[in-house]
């Protein structure tokens, strides 16, 4: 009788090891954390740009994008992300170190890569701003890009002369001066030895 109550206990035993340690096993499994965007700086306004784009986030892309320009330009940025999605596309960004235009203004160099079927093309690569809003914090700044970038291709490519303008006269140069006009009633002298044009006035 009391093997058997020690088989029992040892069996009882077991199991309860095994119903603990299946246990143990689904809570190993650590959930992804939030991610909670940070726009206090200019390197984690940064961040959630790079977040939006790859993770094609409407509503990040909303938070990103600076207030003032959703009514011009959100609308685009979020066509963008829905044709990506539908046509299979993910987009990894490479970025180079931000600079400081002034202290409201940060620019930092982007290459988008393309990543389609598991092949990864780099695409363009180009500047974007970062501005600093009323509330202190950081925003991407779509005018503020597009501006800069006109003006880089301004300076890159300054327009030419225009080869119609007329050359400036000399100031040495004198206008060519007509001959005097003799009257009709009077004749020449006559000085057939002297046949050397006349002195400059």
């Amino acid at each position: 009788m009391r093997r058997y109550t020690w088989m029992l206990l040892i069996l009882s035993l077991v199991l309860l090891g095994a119903c603990g340690s299946g246990g143990n096993e689904g809570n190993t499994e650590a959930e992804p954390e939030a991610y909670t965007p940070d726009f206090s700086t200019p390197s984690g306004a940064t961040e959630a740009y790079a977040r939006a784009i790859e993770g094609r986030d409407e509503e990040l892309m909303k938070l990103v994008l600076a207030s003032d320009e959703h009514d011009t330009k959100l609308q685009g940025y979020l066509g963008r992300i829905r044709a990506s999605i539908k046509q299979e596309i993910e987009w990894r960004l490479d970025f180079e170190a931000g600079q400081y235009i002034d202290d409201d203004h940060v620019v930092a160099k982007v290459t988008f890569n393309q990543i389609k079927g598991g092949v990864t093309t780099p695409m363009e690569s180009f500047p974007i701003i970062f501005k600093k809003v009323e509330d202190g914090t950081w925003r991407f700044s779509s005018t503020a890009s597009r501006a800069f970038i006109d003006a880089a291709e301004r300076a890159a490519n300054p327009p030419e002369e225009d080869p119609g303008e007329e050359p400036e006269e000399k100031p040495d140069e004198k206008p060519e001066e007509k001959p005097e006009e003799e009257e009709p009633g009077e004749q020449p002298e006559e000085s057939p030895e002297d046949e050397s044009p006349p002195a400059d006035d």
